[in-house]
């Protein structure tokens, strides 16, 4: 106020100010529907951070530099975070403002400058002199976006601020700036804050005058039908009980201000429904239609939601971290008037609460109105609170989901598809499509290993199950059959049994030479190469003491090991002639990988006829790899057709349909492209196998989800076809199979690429580019959303840190930790460096696009992050700095 009435002083007309600073401010005002524009006007609507840039430029001579100094102090004491934190009351007010003010009213610049009202404030303060406020400055919010957002002191953070959402909070702002998807949802189990986050964040954005240019109006729907407190779970009459409600609403809120779509006035709109699923339960397309006719371009759709949506920028929400859940125990007793005596209790209600929001204040609002034992009303509220998030989100799950959810839980480890057929008796369809449903929640997670898709449910979903089971009948007949041991966790236990496994030992075998294989098998499973030469050197030895085949095969496996070809497949060829029936499943696949596929097929062949297909069928690890050494070089070799019907009747075989599946699809893509390999124009025949190419896989994935083979061929299958289509002179010729390549990359190709390790992101780009040409009025809008998601990921670096915010910093990562589970992936941390040296600590829980990027970071890559700058840097025990924890991070390149 006080820089402003010198500008005021000084200033008469407008011109005299500088344009650089007054034109954006202009735009605002003339963006509130005000015309009257004045110097006052214009000083009244600057920012803090704008009218320090001013005084300096209309100044000069020694007030100039006063000027200088004074915006050099309101840089280096963060003034514009105590000003962020006075207009936005839920924000923390560090003691620190206090201080960082008080130095730069008493400052001399200031005093130099005739800044004396803010010094008069600081003595009054100082003397405890404190004055209401004149109430245009509270009541007068011009720049306010226009919404029908609740009263703040209806919201469900009320009197407590939203708390430990600070970084999330950010990167969704950050997704409705950058507007690549205009939809955006928040996932999340009931009680996690959905609800709040959402409303703060609408709240902020009707507040901040930079969101004028990006939305007109904001608008909040919910569709919440129950709440949870105290009293127990109460209904909630909702307004906007259907999505034809909402869409009513829309219409009739734009006719109210004068507004109306069609009109292509400039209207954007922010809408946000609050718990969709409860509108898309039992008509989910229902949500797809409203979407496509009701959300045109320029306007943003912002959802909470229990269940994922489809094509949206989805943001998890989790419970909150432990500083945070304490950070809320306390604010929240603290405003219902109760004292809880020490840390202990605090830690007591957090911890039982397992840091849900919902939990720990349910656990408050319980001792402040019957006081009781801390650990009773936490374990009370951590039961409510589990039942209220999940009740009615698995109630309305089809029955074979709610088995397979029950099964996963009753084997008491992640289940893959396969083992929840045998568990349940269930077809390999039903168990797939139940698999996708429970995709689409928020009770489950993925995680995949080279051979399988495996699911494992969530611990508060866990929790829920104990006592409520959703479907008793499957939960015991899984439980009496692992007490049966039909389905171990541990596949390896039963894999050995397998006459084709390599470590298979013989029933004759005695125990001395067992005891001696089973050392030489422990020699190659090391990553020494001198073990690997002593199991050679000792097999060797052993198999001209007595006659047995296996020290042969171990020999042999141990030439493999150490790039002896030759020599390793005259030990295994001379081991198979011997009877020793897993030398011939690694000879085949030495044959295979050398390109001698005669030999190949021949010792596949003679493994499959004198094994049987019942007994091979038994053990899917040894079949896989079998039908790839038989199957794989037949299509080398051309035998397309021989491939494809006798491969056929295995796709009823659950232990190898999937890997059955991608040889299908490679041998109809081998198949289309020898037909127009020296062709510009494509062929009937290339159709029909690209169509049945891209159909396999499709139910490939649809039954199995995404793993090795499958996710490798379908990348040679987009690659490859996206090559042709641009090389044909006919657009109109290939228009059936690049119609379908579209739905197949729209649906798949981020999977494939976080499940392939061959994909890169910059190719995704390009393909995803190339099949622009085949937007349709139908697919327009997935397939823009398609090339904007890979444009995103592949901005290139240089563009990316020009365009950083302020306040991230640019690290360099550092070594990568590997993951002890799985040493071929990243564990789910890391360290960086900024160029002062300053070390960083990032999860990657905090990354953007984590679940795909995280296992492409590579030491010496860049990386943007922001850290929370409120926190104080932390030291070890030796006063040293340690590693600043990251809020948030990108990944540049």
């Amino acid at each position: 106020m006080a820089i402003g009435e010198q500008i005021l002083k000084r200033i008469a007309d407008i011109e005299e100010l500088p344009n650089s600073i007054t034109d954006p401010i202009v735009q605002r005002i003339t963006a509130t529907g005000d015309e009257a524009v004045s110097v006052k006007r214009i000083i009244e609507e600057t920012y803090f951070q704008e009218v320090c840039d001013m005084l300096p430029m209309i100044l000069e001579g020694s007030l100039r530099a006063d000027a200088k100094q004074l915006k050099g102090l309101v840089e280096v004491l963060c003034i514009p975070n105590v000003r962020n934190a006075i207009s936005h009351p839920n924000r923390q007010f560090h003691e620190s403002y206090w201080f960082s003010v008080a130095a730069l009213a008493s400052s001399p610049a200031a005093q130099r400058l005739g800044l004396e009202a803010a010094r008069n404030a600081l003595l009054d303060a100082e003397a405890g002199k404190l004055y209401t406020p004149p109430e245009k400055w509270i009541s007068r919010n011009p720049w306010r976006i226009p919404s029908n957002l609740p009263k703040e002191s209806d919201f469900d953070f009320g009197g407590t601020g939203l708390v430990g959402r600070e970084k999330i909070s950010e990167e969704i702002k950050s997704a409705l700036k950058r507007k690549r998807n205009n939809l955006v949802s928040i996932v999340a189990p009931g009680g996690t804050g959905k609800t709040a986050l959402a409303l703060s964040l609408l709240n902020e954005i009707t507040q901040t005058p930079e969101y004028l240019t990006s939305f007109t109006d904001v608008l909040f729907f919910s569709a919440k039908e129950e709440a949870l407190s105290a009293a127990g779970v109460e209904p909630v009459t909702s307004k906007s009980s259907s999505l034809s409600i909402i869409k009513s609403s829309i219409d009739s809120y734009l006719s109210s201000v004068g507004k109306a779509f069609e009109d292509g006035d400039g209207t954007k709109l922010l809408i946000c429904i609050d718990n969709l699923e409860t509108l898309i339960r039992d008509k989910p397309d229902e949500f797809d239609q409203f979407y496509e006719e009701t959300i045109p371009d320029g306007w943003l759709l912002l959802v909470t939601s229990r269940v994922s949506v489809n094509n949206s920028r989805v943001f998890s929400l989790s419970d909150l971290d432990q500083k945070a859940a304490r950070h809320l125990a306390r604010r929240y007793s603290a405003l219902l008037g109760l004292s809880l005596r020490s840390q202990e209790e605090i830690d007591t209600i957090v911890t039982i609460g397992k840091n849900n929001p919902l939990s720990i204040k349910l656990t408050i609002e319980y001792l402040a109105l019957s006081p009781s034992s801390i650990t009773e009303a936490a374990a009370q509220a951590r039961n409510a609170t589990t039942d209220f998030a999940f009740r009615n989100l698995i109630s309305s799950l089809s029955t074979n989901s709610k088995k397979v959810l029950e099964c996963i839980f009753a084997a008491g480890h992640s289940v893959n598809r396969n083992e929840a057929c045998l568990l349940l008796d269930m077809t390999m369809e039903d168990v797939s499509e139940a698999v996708m449903e429970l995709r689409r929640t928020s009770l489950v997670n993925f995680f995949h290993t080279k051979e399988t898709e495996n699911v494992e449910i969530q611990p508060a979903a866990r929790d829920y199950m104990v006592s409520c089971p959703v479907d008793l009948e499957a939960r015991n007949l899984v439980e009496q059959r692992k007490v049966k041991g039909r389905v171990q966790h541990d596949q390896f236990s039963s894999e050995r049994s397998s006459p084709l496994h390599p470590e298979y030992l013989p029933s004759d075998l005695d125990s001395v030479h067992s005891a001696r294989v089973r050392e030489l098998f422990d020699c190659l499973r090391s990553r020494d190469r001198q073990q690997w030469d002593v199991a050679r050197k000792k097999a060797e030895a052993f198999s001209n003491v007595g006659n047995f085949p296996i020290y042969k095969r171990i020999e042999g496996i141990a030439r493999s090991r150490l790039r002896d070809l030759p020599g390793s497949i005259d030990c295994l060829r001379s081991a198979l002639d011997a009877g020793d029936k897993a030398s011939g499943l690694r000879l085949s696949y030495l044959y295979r990988t050398s390109s001698d596929f005669d030999n190949a097929t021949k010792v596949a062949e003679r493994l499959w006829k004198e094994i049987g297909e019942r007994e091979l069928l038994s053990d899917s690890v040894t079949a896989r790899q079998l039908a790839l050494n038989y199957f794989v070089p037949l299509i080398y070799m051309g035998e397309y057709q021989e491939v494809l019907i006798n491969s056929e009747r295995f796709l009823g075989s659950d232990r190898i349909a999937a890997v059955i599946g991608s040889i299908r699809a490679q041998a109809y893509r081998e198949r289309a492209q020898s037909v127009i390999r020296d062709s510009t124009e494509a062929t009937d025949s290339w159709t029909a196998d690209m169509i049945s190419a891209i159909a396999t896989l499709n139910s490939v994935f649809a039954q199995f989800g995404y793993r090795g083979e499958q996710s490798e061929e379908a990348w040679k299958l987009v690659t490859s076809l996206s090559g042709h289509i641009r090389s044909f002179s006919s657009l109109a010729t290939v228009q059936e199979v690049g119609l379908a390549l579209v739905d197949f990359c729209v649906a798949h190709l981020s999977f494939v690429k976080a499940s392939c390790d061959k994909a890169s992101s910059d190719r995704c780009r390009d393909i995803a580019l190339s099949l622009n040409r085949f937007k349709t009025t139908s697919n327009a809008e997935t397939v823009s959303k398609m090339i904007d998601y890979w444009n995103a990921l592949t901005e290139k670096v240089a563009e990316k840190i020009e365009s950083k915010s302020a306040d991230s910093i640019i690290v360099t990562v550092g070594k990568i930790p590997r993951n002890r589970l799985d040493t071929s992936k990243h564990a789910p941390f890391m360290f960086g460096e900024d160029e002062q040296g300053n070390r960083f600590y990032i999860h990657q829980g905090v990354m953007e696009f984590g679940d795909l990027l995280w296992n492409e970071v590579e030491a010496g890559d860049l990386l943007e992050i922001r850290v929370d700058r409120s926190e104080d840097i932390p030291l070890d025990d030796y006063g040293r700095p340690k590693a600043i924890e990251a809020i948030s991070a990108k990944y540049l390149g």
